[in-house]
């Protein structure tokens, strides 16, 4: 069950080490972002897609096998990332639940958000 709680927490945090960006525009962030990330010997992999429509769609495997997928709406407000859920394959995260990341870094190729759940700072690699 630990476990469990451990990847839903990841996967929540979709959802950084250094001072936060202010004022991102949300152009910045449009486009398909990846995480690979071993923890407890378990081997995560998320992608998320930031579409111009402020909409995003997620997808997060633990070992290749699905962990969370899920979508809904997203925004920029000052440096943090709002998620809000409209729909999850997880029972846990119901629509309209909301998340938030502060945003440290964005850039070209870096997305450096620090979860709200759990706190831990990640680096999120664009695809394209």
């Amino acid at each position: 069950m630990k476990i469990l709680s451990t990847l839903l927490v990841f996967a929540m945090s979709l959802c950084a080490p250094a001072s936060a960006q202010h004022n991102i525009q949300a152009a910045a962030l449009h486009g398909m972002w990846h995480i690979n990330v071993a923890q407890q010997g378990v081997s995560m992999a998320s992608v998320v897609h930031l579409k111009e429509d402020q909409t995003f769609t997620s997808s997060t495997r633990a070992n290749g096998a699905p962990v969370l997928d899920a979508a809904g709406t997203w925004r920029v407000d000052g440096n943090k990332l709002i998620w809000r859920y409209e729909r999850s394959s997880h029972p846990s995260i119901t629509p309209g639940f909301v998340d938030s990341d502060e945003i440290l870094a964005a850039d070209q190729k870096i997305l450096r958000l620090k979860s709200s759940l759990s706190g831990k700072t990640r680096d999120w690699q664009r695809l394209h």
